[in-house]
């Protein structure tokens, strides 16, 4: 065998990263959990897995909380850190956090000796994941160490003004009001106020009726009353839900305080349910509202019909919109560290079979291998009918179709160059270079040919064509 003799190859640096998700609470814990008890497993989901909602933490009062998580140590990491990254995935539940709200990703490698901040996060009313970078220890300004990273501790700090916003409260039926009509009989419940006050409408399993023709006849029903809602009202709405049940039938709605009714705009009824409403921004006696006149108010309808003719009502209720100051629920589902770190480079040589390197053991280079093969592949068609001939032997007068028949060959070298080895310590890796070198190649292109047999002599047909490849071999003419 020819002597190979050795060359040495250099395997420069890879940059790898590393991820670290907390496992225990950190020098300090303010925000509050959802989902499981422990703050730091309510933000440790798998890196691609965040579960949003199902767990997080979260601030909702105005002075600024933080939350500092611990890591596992690393393990067989090393070499030069060139910068970690905090990821934190956050939203300001509902409501946009205001704007002197504070969300920012924090960390610290001394116990909350010294706490290091990013700048400030606005962030928005659906998740969304942010990060920040530091490229050397802040508290050093030197080059992270794997030491660093394990003292390494890492959350977020928010806070949560009040925000303005507006909200809605909605008063349902408890009790017959001021107009208890005759005209309207109570279908499917005791009485007429417990077959309109249902939160999800019901359509004809309970319901009030109007049978009788040619005039308004109102009917109002007491509300509960507000229990701890305060702010300013903006508005007073009334909806109720009905149909006509035969002939023509208008219905408008009803709203009565201290003595004075005050009506919607008629509604032609239509033989399908449908939920009418009235927007009523001031009283009946056209003042502002207040709470003590959501306490005393009586919502109803009025419904005129043809005679004969019949109008039903399955439900009604007032909706209440007014402001209110709202502390947003700052909330995190989400964090974890990554390592962004050059793996050390590393020198082996590779030498003729038989040879040791570093008196025998594996070169932390990997593997190398190099193949070179001859291959032939060839592939034979024939058809049926040569089977035929070949097993029964020929027939007087028979034709046989041998259409198809042929060869594809080809013969060829394949040199191949590869390389496996680890790159990380769970983490093998390999790869081959392959280059085929043609000899020849035949292949039959065209392929029609019938037999005829008898005993006097053999009809052969025939139109083939052979192509053919072979640099190697020359023909002389």
């Amino acid at each position: 065998m020819r002597n190979m003799g050795t060359f040495t190859i250099f395997q420069t640096g890879l940059i790898a990263n590393s991820y670290f998700i907390p496992n225990s609470d950190g020098c300090n814990i303010d925000l509050i959990p959802v989902g499981v008890v422990i703050n730091w497993d309510c933000i440790n989901d798998p890196r691609d897995i965040p579960d949003e909602d199902y767990t997080y933490v979260y601030s909702s009062v105005t002075d600024l909380q933080y939350d500092l998580y611990r890591i596992p140590n690393h393990t067989t990491e090393s070499g030069i850190i060139n910068f970690v990254r905090i990821f934190a995935r956050a939203k300001s539940a509902d409501i946009t956090q205001h704007q002197d709200g504070i969300y920012k990703i924090i960390l610290t490698d001394n116990a909350c000796g010294n706490i290091y901040k990013s700048d400030d996060i606005d962030l928005i009313t659906s998740y969304s994941t942010y990060n920040n970078v530091w490229t050397t220890n802040p508290r050093t300004t030197d080059a992270w160490t794997w030491t660093d990273i394990d003292n390494l501790q890492f959350g977020i700090e928010c806070s949560s003004p009040s925000v303005a916003t507006t909200t809605n409260s909605v008063f349902r039926p408890n009790a017959t009001g001021f107009h208890t009509n005759m005209d309207y009989s109570n279908e499917g419940a005791a009485t007429t106020w417990e077959c309109v006050n249902e939160a999800s409408p019901d359509e004809d399993t309970t319901y009030i009726r109007q049978n009788v023709g040619a005039r308004y006849a109102p009917i109002s029903f007491n509300l509960n009353n507000p229990t701890t809602e305060a702010g300013a009202i903006n508005y007073v709405s009334i909806f109720a839900r009905g149909k006509r049940t035969s002939g023509l039938a208008n219905m408008r709605s009803l709203i009565r305080l201290a003595g004075t009714d005050k009506t919607g705009t008629t509604n032609t009824m239509g033989s399908g349910y449908v939920t009418y409403s009235d927007i009523h921004p001031l009283t009946p006696a056209d003042d502002a509202w207040t709470w003590a006149d959501i306490s005393n108010l009586e919502a109803g309808v009025s419904i005129y019909v043809s005679a004969p003719a019949g109008a039903r009502v399955t439900q009604i209720y007032v909706l209440v919109n007014y402001n209110i100051l709202v502390n947003p629920e700052i909330r995190t589902t989400q964090t974890y560290l990554q390592v962004n770190y050059t793996v050390p480079s590393c020198e082996c040589e590779v030498r003729k079979p038989g040879d040791k390197i570093n008196g025998g053991e594996v070169s932390t280079c990997g593997f190398f291998t190099f193949d070179m093969t001859a291959r032939m592949n060839q592939t034979v068609n024939y058809p049926g009918d040569l089977a035929k001939l070949l097993l029964n032997g020929a027939v007087e007068g028979e034709t046989y179709k041998l259409d198809g028949i042929g060869a594809d060959i080809s013969v060829f070298d394949e040199v191949s160059l590869g390389w496996s080895g680890s790159i990380l310590d769970n983490l093998q890796v390999g790869v081959r270079a392959k280059m085929l070198f043609g000899i020849g190649d035949i292949y039959t292109s065209r392929s029609e040919l019938s037999v005829t047999t008898s005993q006097e002599a053999w009809n052969i047909q025939s139109d083939l064509m052979v192509r053919a490849s072979l640099p190697s071999l020359a023909i002389e003419t």
